[in-house]
């Protein structure tokens, strides 16, 4: 069965809150997914081993060097398989699934990316996730994703004036 979602997460010694992430995916996606982590953390072949074994859900590429978080994601986004492509934080998780995204991806052919409404911690919407603009109003119940930390950055989208 092909993957439909493929989840790419870069980690710089972040091994916990990789596991934290995971398992919101476990909890909330039913439906076929692949989860590739992008070390730029630089372990040795005996700590890539052990880490290895943490997780049969997760395949890890060990980066040879520490390039960044732009080339880490592209290193894991050349592997993916599934037909989404979800970029994700190390201090991310799921709240919910992401049923309606996919939906809403499905529905409009010609929308290229979408971000769900990110919130903090205490479930508060994190400004970086604000639209400025009433036509944005139905991409409110999308909302899936909630970093652990407050200060998590997330992908913006532009919001454009309604045509109609």
């Amino acid at each position: 069965m092909q993957n439909i979602l493929s989840v790419v997460i870069v980690e710089y010694h972040s091994i916990n809150e990789i596991m934290q992430c995971v398992a919101s995916f476990a909890t909330h996606i039913k439906m076929p997914y692949e989860i590739i982590v992008s070390s730029n953390s630089c372990y040795d072949q005996q700590q890539q081993a052990a880490i290895d074994q943490t997780n049969a859900n997760v395949r890890w590429l060990f980066n040879s060097r520490n390039g960044g978080f732009a080339y880490a994601m592209n290193e894991g986004l050349k592997v993916a398989r599934g037909d989404y492509l979800v970029i994700m934080n190390s201090d991310c998780t799921l709240v919910s699934d992401i049923d309606n995204m996919i939906r809403f991806m499905d529905e409009h052919p010609e929308v290229g990316a979408i971000a769900p409404q990110m919130k903090d911690s205490r479930i508060r919407h994190a400004p970086m996730s604000r639209c400025h603009d009433t036509s944005c109003d139905r991409l409110n119940a999308l909302s899936a994703i909630r970093p652990v930390y407050s200060t998590t950055t997330w992908i913006t989208t532009e919001c454009r004036p309604s045509t109609g």
